[in-house]
């Protein structure tokens, strides 16, 4: 454990987790953290998804306001956790993020004397999370789960799904670092920052000066291949879900309502629905992993609710922040 320093984002501090090699040599996660105002026992950690890091110093606003310190993981391999040596974004098992996060709660817990702990995760990070908070459950490790727009089915066709995603769960055993056929759209992630589609924003009347600034090294719409192996994994994990988990404790489930499709130029949907997965898919699995589950709908929506325009994500934060007040 290296020490203590600034984070990138102002008011945050950051810690390097060191962990275990693995088949690609040295690793490590990074934690980023913003203790609320006043002195509290309840804390969050946030688990981001696919090609992704944390940059979203509003949804740190809102977890604080509410009385939660609230942290971040880099996972190994993301953002500030990527090291030259590694294929970026990349597992072969989702389980594999379980020692960082093994080390996140640890601290939380135990060093930073936070009684209670909630866990949430957007898209794939959301489908890590369940899985965690299953395996876990005998623990009581996690008290509650938030899911933002977990990713628990492919958003696909039949035929991609069944016979090309099928082929290549088994390409990837054998050959883990080729690539998968369809990489992500780089619409959405332009449709995020504040530095592109400007003219879209401001005609579709979403526009707002100077929301989101992030790194594309790290967050990227084309930069990062999607490997086979991973795909391999991701759908291992999609099984397990779909087979049914047993989280004991409360889940808020947090969805669009509605997918858009991608399309090759920038199209109004990109700003109003979640054009990266389908959440009939969230809504029709969120029973299968734990008795305790509640849904909302948020319209209009987009993938990352926590990067949805105003008003949306003032819904979003809203939902989130009453939820935890009425459930623990």
């Amino acid at each position: 454990m290296k020490t203590m320093k600034k984070d990138i984002l102002k008011g945050f501090t950051q810690e390097v987790i060191e962990l275990n090699d693995d088949y690609e040599g040295k690793a490590c996660a990074v934690l980023v953290s913003r203790k609320a105002k006043t002195t509290t026992a309840r804390a969050v950690l946030y688990i981001h998804g696919f090609s992704d890091y944390f940059f979203n110093s509003q949804l740190a606003d809102a977890y604080n306001k509410a009385g939660y310190d609230f942290y971040s993981l880099d996972l190994r391999k993301y953002g500030r956790a990527m090291m030259d040596h590694q294929h970026k974004n990349h597992c072969k098992d989702l389980l594999e993020y379980f020692e960082e996060i093994d080390k996140a709660v640890s601290l939380i817990r135990d060093r930073d004397k936070h009684r209670i702990l909630v866990l949430n995760g957007h898209s794939t990070g959301g489908l890590i999370s369940s899985l965690y908070t299953h395996e876990r459950r005998d623990k009581n490790t996690i008290n509650a789960l938030i899911l933002n727009s977990p990713w628990f089915d492919m958003n696909e066709d039949p035929f991609t799904k069944h016979i090309v995603i099928k082929a290549v769960y088994g390409i990837g055993k054998i050959f883990p670092y080729s690539v998968a056929p369809k990489g992500l759209d780089p619409n959405y992630v332009y449709s995020l920052h504040m530095d592109h589609a400007v003219e879209e924003k401001k005609k579709y009347g979403v526009y707002e000066k100077g929301l989101w600034d992030f790194n594309f090294h790290w967050k990227g719409g084309e930069g990062f291949p999607v490997y086979n192996s991973f795909m391999r994994a991701v759908r291992i994990a999609h099984k397990k879900v779909q087979e049914g988990l047993q989280i004991q404790c409360p889940i808020l489930l947090l969805c669009s309502d509605k997918k858009g499709k991608r399309v090759k130029k920038m199209a109004p949907h990109y700003f109003n629905s979640d054009c990266v997965l389908d959440p009939a898919h969230m809504k029709k699995y969120i029973g299968k992993i734990g008795k305790k589950h509640k849904t909302v709908v948020i319209e209009n929506g987009m993938h990352d609710l926590a990067l949805s325009h105003e008003p949306v994500r003032d819904q979003f934060f809203t939902e989130v922040t009453g939820w935890l007040k009425d459930t623990l």
